[in-house]
């Protein structure tokens, strides 16, 4: 991905989606702002059209929080690893 967010005004007529999976659904519109390399949050819409600039802003804010909140997890987690590991080995 270009670490960009990616606005589809159209999933239906979008060649780089799999129509399949859209025609049976109220999906209309999407965004899709990356939190990392593997991953992402998208936001659905029920009416066709490229989503509202400041919706796209919300999503974009979210999704970086989001990503915060999982790398800082992560530091938790590891840390607390190695604080385990030094009580067992001292």
């Amino acid at each position: 991905t270009s670490g960009q967010t990616l606005l589809i005004g159209d999933p239906l007529a979008d060649p780089r989606l799999p129509t399949d999976t859209y025609a049976a659904t109220f999906v209309r519109a999407l965004a899709v702002a990356p939190m990392h390399a593997n991953a992402a949050l998208c936001a659905y819409w029920a009416k066709p059209g490229e989503p509202a600039a400041r919706a796209v802003s919300v999503l974009e804010t979210i999704a970086r929080v989001a990503a915060a909140a999982l790398d800082n997890a992560r530091l938790i987690e590891g840390l607390e690893r190695e604080a385990e590991q030094r009580v067992v080995h001292p």
